[in-house]
């Protein structure tokens, strides 16, 4: 399985949001993350099992500055994108976790049409 996840945008803050679009061996998610401070949107976890054909992704929060002691962020939103290829199989759903690690977390479940 191959996993490519990008950050595509900053914007105001808005309500955490996801969604999927499914091809043959592939799945392609979309969402929309509101990390708080300096943190962005990264992909922690991706696993696939080809027994049930469910995809799992898992995108964490991470700050890009080694310190923010110094830093002056305001709070953003962050919409990503993650496109999802797997060998074995066809992805019939993804289960998608935004981990806040220490806030709550936000999870998501799409099928297949």
């Amino acid at each position: 399985m191959t996993a490519t996840f990008r950050v595509v945008d900053g914007h105001e803050p808005t309500d955490d949001t996801a969604s999927a679009t499914f091809g043959d061996a592939a799945v392609t998610v979309a969402g929309t993350m509101d990390p708080a401070g300096c943190n962005r949107p990264v992909l922690s976890t991706v696993n696939y099992s080809a027994t049930d054909g469910v995809a799992h992704l898992a995108v964490g929060t991470e700050s890009p500055y080694e310190s923010t002691r110094d830093v002056e962020c305001g709070n953003a939103s962050f919409d990503y994108r993650c496109e999802l290829a797997v060998d074995d199989g066809r992805p019939e759903a993804v289960e998608v976790l935004h981990d806040y690690r220490g806030r709550e977390d936000r999870s998501f479940t799409f099928e297949r049409d």
